[in-house]
């Protein structure tokens, strides 16, 4: 093997590319948040939905057409709003559907607006888990990105030499 000249190709160092994980960790913090926002605006949604439907629903009494088919969180009401529309819509019965047989008579509150949305008097409750996970999701991912800042800034001054200047060779200064 032929000896190299000092400043070939091979016998340059490639410099270092920084930290490989920093874009990477910044993607996936920037995605954590976003989905923990979104869950959060999703809530409050559902939770100003379901205060709407509480304060504006009319109750009326309803009977389980199907308690199946719409899985174990959901059953299939018959019911006739007050201008006599007889009308159907899907219950949510938080994984108890099986408890609802056909035919089961039901007081149910529905929306005048939309009739076939329907739910159970007093369910008023919708959202604020979403608001719990989102809120819990914000802060955990923000503390794992300042946690994250902190260790690529300390990661970052490890890097760099003392004095701020490289040798040309490459090397560390004297």
């Amino acid at each position: 093997m032929p000896p190299t000249e000092p400043g070939s190709a091979s016998t340059t160092m490639a410099k270092p590319r920084g930290n490989p994980w920093g874009a990477r960790g910044i993607v996936l913090i920037g995605a954590g948040l976003l989905s923990a926002c979104g869950l959060l605006i999703t809530g409050g949604a559902n939770v100003y939905h379901a205060q709407q439907l509480a304060a504006h629903g009319i109750t009326t009494q309803a009977v389980v057409t199907e308690n199946h088919g719409y899985g174990p969180d959901a059953v299939l009401v018959r019911y006739t709003t007050t201008g006599g529309q007889r009308e159907q819509g899907i219950l949510n019965t938080p994984g108890q559907a099986a408890a609802y047989p056909r035919g089961s008579e039901l007081t149910v509150i529905y929306d005048p607006a939309d009739p076939q949305t329907v739910t159970f008097p007093g369910a008023g409750n919708g959202g604020w888990a979403e608001i719990a996970a989102g809120a819990s999701l914000l802060l955990s991912w923000t503390v794992i990105g300042l946690v994250f800042a902190v260790l690529w800034r300390h990661a970052a001054r490890r890097r760099r030499p003392a004095n701020g200047r490289e040798r040309a060779d490459g090397g560390q200064p004297a």
